[in-house]
């Protein structure tokens, strides 16, 4: 099930991820991932006529935990039923 205006989405960044030559993780790695996210689902929707319009930036936060991970991770599987309910087919 999808959701019209919103996207979640879990990355994990591997604790072997290799460091950059300036130590520490590389500059930006989720800002990256979401910039090659945003960039790819928007030249399939203008393949498909479809326009999209992108929020600036987006929110992250870390999960320290296993617990932290099945929360978020409930979460984001039952959104789209909760999207659903409230509104409803926007194609009705």
């Amino acid at each position: 099930m999808v959701m019209p205006d919103h996207v979640h989405a879990l990355i994990r960044v591997a604790r072997d991820m290799p460091l950059s030559p300036y130590g520490g993780l590389p500059q930006n790695p989720i800002g990256e991932a979401v910039m090659q996210f945003k960039s790819h689902m928007t030249n399939q929707a203008r393949k498909c006529g479809i326009a999209i319009r992108w929020q600036t930036g987006y929110y992250d936060r870390i999960l320290t935990s296993d617990r932290d991970y099945a929360t978020a991770a409930s979460y984001i599987m039952d959104n789209p039923r909760k999207w659903w309910e409230k509104y409803g087919n926007p194609m009705d």
